[in-house]
């Protein structure tokens, strides 16, 4: 894997944003390549990668809104664990701040040829994946004045083409297709050295599920590949393949020693695991620890994806358990802990089947749903029975106060307005219960 980076790093050097070799057993790292404003930081955790890294990151080279999914992907004891039960590489896109902009990049973490389970030797790098243009062209002029463009092609192939699952040299003058590196299942449909644009098609016909099957045959129509790629030096799409799951697909423009592109390559790189651990984390993001409902962030991303679409049923219902601070107190936080999770686990076999179930708070929840209020209605007079019959570890009673808002009631309103009125008589609720507990409480005096 080192050579393989070396050889890389030789010829397109500049795509590389960032290149550190780190030892994950011991935490330590050597800079290869990193901008100037980051290397500075390295005199104050000259010896720990993990603290070097995020706080790099949460210094603001990290788009706020990837942050969270950023530092959960460099946990050392997670990538610690994760070498060691795969030999593949680890990987994440994320937004990288680029003055007032930014940028889509892509980080790469690989087993160098020195790793052992007992010594975790790695290479992290991080490309540019908007467009590298500017950095491969002024490489390229380096490299003319040592090498034919024949030779340089060469080199470049041998260098990327172990990284893909297949790729394949096209020439737009001539619509001739060979292959560089492939597969048998990419074979059987792209086998020959002619009609290149037909070729592509039908591969994708027969390899992408049908409702991919439009987006990637746009992708491959070479007819309008130049008008499409422009001065870009690479032009990217993300399918979901028949055989092995999510797949990167790219064009890279290979220009003459005129900067004309007459030849492209066109490669695949499989994306499942990659895919799947950004899915994983951005579940992770979205779900609250404890109650395993969904979180406040979630809930305030749904109220924005709500605002972009009309309902004719909707209701907000707002849910605060009842008395958690005395049950604290009373019983202790391990008590404390078993009421909300009791309680959200009955919310959520109530409400999941008809909406999102939430917990926005301690002990409050709510639930989202685009359901008639006679439904609704009847979920809280079963949230409430289960509730009632309920038996956990404490001797504790489980009840909660509930408000909700219709859009049948309030057609005209906001969701913010929703919510804001399903929240005034959840409190409304909530006060008649303590009002309640307290006369009990009294009459039980005299």
């Amino acid at each position: 894997m080192e050579k393989l980076l070396e050889q890389t790093l030789k010829i397109i050097e500049d795509k590389f944003i960032k290149v550190l070799y780190v030892n994950l057993t011991d935490d330590t790292f050597k800079i290869v390549k990193a901008p100037q404003e980051e290397i500075e930081d390295e005199q104050t955790f000259s010896n720990s990668f993990s603290q070097w890294f995020s706080a790099s990151a949460k210094c603001g080279w990290v788009h706020f809104d990837d942050l969270d999914s950023f530092l959960n992907s460099i946990n050392l004891d997670y990538l610690r664990q994760y070498f060691k039960n795969s030999d593949n590489k680890f990987g994440i896109c994320y937004r990288r701040v680029y003055k007032d902009s930014y940028i889509w990049v892509e980080m790469e973490i690989a087993k160098t040829e020195n790793y052992t389970d007992s010594n975790q030797e790695v290479c992290l790098y991080v490309l540019n994946i908007n467009d590298t243009v500017y950095a491969i062209n002024k490489r390229e002029k380096q490299l003319e004045e040592k090498l034919s463009i024949q030779e340089r092609d060469n080199e470049i192939l041998k260098s990327l083409a172990n990284v893909y699952y297949s790729m394949h040299l096209i020439d737009l003058n001539t619509d001739t297709i060979s292959e560089i590196r492939g597969n048998q299942d990419i074979r059987d449909y792209i086998n020959k050295n002619s009609y290149a644009n037909l070729q592509l098609k039908i591969a994708m016909d027969n390899l992408i599920v049908p409702s991919y099957i439009d987006k990637a045959l746009n992708f491959v129509n070479l007819q309008t590949l130049k008008q499409r790629m422009g001065t870009k030096s690479i032009i990217t799409e993300e399918l979901f393949s028949n055989n092995v799951g999510w797949i990167r697909a790219n064009f890279i423009a290979v220009k003459d020693e005129n900067n004309v592109l007459n030849k492209v390559l066109f490669v695949i790189r499989v994306i499942d695991e990659e895919k799947r651990r950004e899915e994983s984390l951005i579940q992770y993001s979205y779900t609250d620890g404890l109650t395993k409902l969904y979180n406040r962030r979630a809930y305030d991303n749904d109220l924005i994806n709500i605002k972009k679409k009309t309902y004719n049923e909707l209701c907000i219902v707002m849910i605060d358990a009842n008395g958690l601070k005395q049950i604290n107190d009373t019983y202790g936080h391990q008590a404390g802990d078993e009421f909300i999770r009791d309680t959200a686990s009955i919310i959520s076999e109530v409400f999941t089947n008809i909406g999102r179930c939430y917990r926005t708070g301690g002990d409050e929840f709510v639930v989202i749903a685009a359901k008639s209020k006679i439904e609704i209605c009847k979920k809280i007079i079963e949230l409430n029975q289960l509730l009632e019959k309920h038996i956990g570890n404490y001797p504790y009673k489980m009840t909660v106060s509930v408000g909700y808002a219709s859009i049948e009631d309030y057609p005209d309103l906001s969701i913010e307005k929703l919510e804001k009125i399903a929240d005034t008589k959840m409190y409304e609720n909530k006060k008649l219960y303590y009002d309640n507990l307290s006369l009990m409480h009294t009459t039980k005096i005299q």
